[in-house]
């Protein structure tokens, strides 16, 4: 798709299948790839002064940072897309932001700073209706931040929850 687009001419429009790129690569665990693709991506954005659509980029971006150990970055980045979204009212980039910033805290350790990013979006998303154990794969983290802090009550809830979707839509990531 990328390809068709840069062919076409339209490299300012493919900051989203760059994006789009980034999350599947970052998925694929080849985040070298992913991170070349959020940079592309913010790059093109910020040519174009499209501000609307950094919180997208910038919170993937953070995402591949944080699983990169690029701490500093991660949390700016992460930071910067949740300052966005939420002048936007954009709340899948917050959702996007949060859990990276929350995978970030997770990943140094931190339970109680990964839970107080994660936590907000368990009832965001189900106000929402998100019912795609995939679309934002943060419960698994936010699970691990509630076991790290002894909550095993509230941390058994969500596996059931999860487990509940994956059987539901019969999806392999959550189960």
């Amino acid at each position: 798709e990328l390809d068709r687009y840069l062919g076409e001419g339209h490299e300012t429009a493919a900051w989203e299948v760059r994006t789009i790129l980034a999350e599947l690569e970052l998925r694929a665990g080849r985040w070298a790839h992913a991170v070349d693709a959020a940079r592309e991506a913010q790059e093109v954005a910020e040519e174009a002064g499209w501000t609307e659509v950094l919180g997208q980029i910038l919170a993937t971006k953070a995402s591949v940072e944080a699983a990169m150990g690029e701490e500093k970055a991660a949390r700016e980045d992460g930071l910067r897309a949740l300052q966005l979204s939420e002048q936007m009212g954009a709340q899948w980039d917050e959702i996007q932001a949060r859990s990276a910033l929350g995978f970030l805290e997770l990943s140094l350790r931190d339970h109680a700073a990964a839970h107080a990013w994660l936590d907000p979006l368990v009832s965001l998303t189900e106000e929402m209706g998100v019912r795609e154990p995939g679309a934002f794969p943060f419960i698994p983290d936010e699970i691990e931040a509630l076991v790290g802090l002894g909550e095993l009550e509230a941390a058994e809830m969500l596996t059931d929850r999860l487990e509940e979707q994956g059987r539901a839509l019969d999806r392999g990531i959550a189960l």
